[in-house]
């Protein structure tokens, strides 16, 4: 290969990589990184699984991701919603 099309190509292979990278990263508003449940995200999770609130909605109102709430929601044995 050419100097300039072996250029190209490491180029392109950067640029696709980056926007996998992208494609597969949590969107910031929805990512806590791994922070503790406080009483009060507990206590809202609660009131939206009473009034059957869907997953998606409780996990964009707590900014967690959808089986972090799945999880909590088994872990304090309340019923999981429709998504």
């Amino acid at each position: 290969m050419t100097p300039d099309l072996e250029e190209f190509y490491a180029a392109k292979m950067q640029e696709l990589c980056r926007a996998e990278k992208q494609r597969s990263a949590v969107p910031s508003n929805l990512s806590r990184g791994g922070k503790a449940w406080t009483a009060e995200d507990v206590r809202q999770l609660k009131f939206m699984a009473s009034y059957n609130t869907p997953i998606r909605v409780m996990a964009m109102r707590l900014q967690r991701q959808i089986p972090t709430i799945e999880t909590k929601l088994r872990a304090l044995n309340l019923t999981e919603k429709p998504q």
